[in-house]
């Protein structure tokens, strides 16, 4: 099992960082903020797991992250067209 998990967790990195050589920062940022996201509606969809207040208030900021980050980004990359 630690065989496994080692193999795959790596490999699981060496793409995930083999595909950030291609993406901006700004791109990588918002990826790493959708993993805790994916990650808890999977748990609660498939696992039936719940989620108490706390954690939705976790989600709902990093959405709210997200949300912002990219409407500085499209309003920055508005105004150089400009």
């Amino acid at each position: 099992m630690m065989y496994l998990g080692w193999i795959y967790t790596n490999l699981a990195y060496i793409c995930w960082f083999h595909g950030l050589k291609n993406s901006s920062g700004a791109n990588a940022g918002v990826y790493t903020v959708l993993m805790p996201i994916s990650a808890s509606l999977c748990s609660l969809c498939l696992m039936n797991e719940s989620i108490n207040c706390y954690q939705i208030a976790a989600l709902l900021l990093a959405i709210a992250s997200i949300l912002i980050s990219s409407y500085r980004t499209g309003k920055k990359n508005y105004e150089e067209l400009q």
